[in-house]
């Protein structure tokens, strides 16, 4: 049974709507991301489902059960539902086993609480920091702790929004690969909110794809990436070069980079989407010339900034390719872009 279906989602605040008919859904035991930008009514969406804001139409249906039914709505507290926010507003003169007690006192049997308190901390590796505060653990500890806490209600669907925004990157990266481990370990559906693509590219089963209040697209992380269904979720994952343009007379979609075959009619003004990782250095006076304008050094990799007809994009070779800004260097794209028909907006 799908664990969430949320259809046609809408939600004002005053004059200003948020959510304009937000539609997807989550399959029990999967990563479900909602990605989206900033403001488009990612968490907002979360509260809805939770039942801590009620939608202004559109249903939510948890389980086989409507939860938003206005003649039998489903309270929080009954919607087995366990949450994770950006900040972990723990107790602050709560140990960390007393949070554990206080949320399984109403679920667990007593003889049976401090059992499935040892059981939670081993999951999230807390052991051993019973008695200590949240003020005396790290960031990473905290969250660790709030999901332990979400988990100890037997939540089916656990929301988390962005849980490990506010730590630095070095620890969100492995946290978030903790809260995988333990999510899919338990067999807890999950929505994860989320505006970071990496994040999302990382854990997710299925992408939902979410701008201005309404749904885009919704797939799989490897198809929505590799093609896209149409320019606008081209855009929100992060095509860094757009090329507007026209078809050639043979359906060519003819870029600063070179033509394209393309489904297009001839004559169909067209929008291209470029990604860093569609370009080489072409070999003696292969490709285009691109004019250098900085560089960073990543690591295992180099991101150049490079302007061809001004067409300004990014480009990321090995890190051993290092020319000067101002200099020089011939490029070429190793794959066709996205394209797709420009449409009136």
């Amino acid at each position: 049974m799908t664990a969430l279906i949320a259809d046609l989602l809408r939600k004002s605040f005053g004059k200003q709507p948020v959510l304009r008919g937000l539609s997807f859904r989550v399959e029990p035991g999967a990563f479900t991301f909602l990605l989206g930008p900033s403001g488009c009514g990612k968490t907002t969406a979360l509260r809805l489902i939770a039942g801590l804001e009620e939608p202004d139409g559109g249903t939510i249906t948890l389980f086989g059960e409507k939860a938003n039914d206005p003649r039998s709505r489903l309270p929080p507290a009954a919607r087995g539902i366990g949450m994770v926010f950006q900040h972990d507003a723990l107790w602050p003169h709560m140990t960390v086993a007393g949070h554990l007690r206080y949320a399984l006192h109403r679920r667990t049997a007593r003889g049976e609480r401090e059992r499935e308190a040892r059981r939670l901390l081993d999951l999230v590796r807390l052991a051993g920091m019973e008695g200590r505060l949240p003020s005396t653990l790290s960031g990473g500890e905290r969250q660790r702790l709030s999901l332990a806490r979400a988990l100890a209600a037997r939540p089916r669907l656990m929301l988390l929004d962005e849980p490990t925004r506010n730590l630095d990157r070095p620890l969100a990266r492995p946290l978030r690969r903790e809260f995988a481990r333990v999510l899919r370990e338990e067999g807890v559906a999950v929505l994860y909110v989320t505006h970071d693509h990496e994040e999302a590219f990382s854990l997710a089963d299925r992408l939902v794809l979410m701008d201005e209040g309404v749904t885009i697209a919704e797939g799989s992380p490897e198809e929505l990436y590799l093609r896209p269904p149409d320019a606008r979720a081209a855009r929100l994952l992060g095509l860094t070069a757009t090329v507007h343009g026209v078809a050639g007379a043979d359906g060519e979609a003819r870029t600063p980079v070179g033509a394209f075959p393309s489904r297009l009619a001839p004559g169909t003004p067209f929008v291209a989407f470029f990604r860093p990782e569609d370009f080489q250095v072409g070999s003696g006076q292969e490709g285009e010339p691109a004019l250098v304008r900085g560089s960073r050094f990543l690591g295992a990799e180099r991101e150049i900034d490079l302007e061809i007809g001004g067409l300004e994009f990014r480009a990321r070779f090995s890190p051993e390719v290092d020319p000067p800004p101002g200099s020089t260097i011939r490029v070429v794209a190793r794959r066709a872009p996205a394209t797709f028909e420009e449409r009136a907006r």
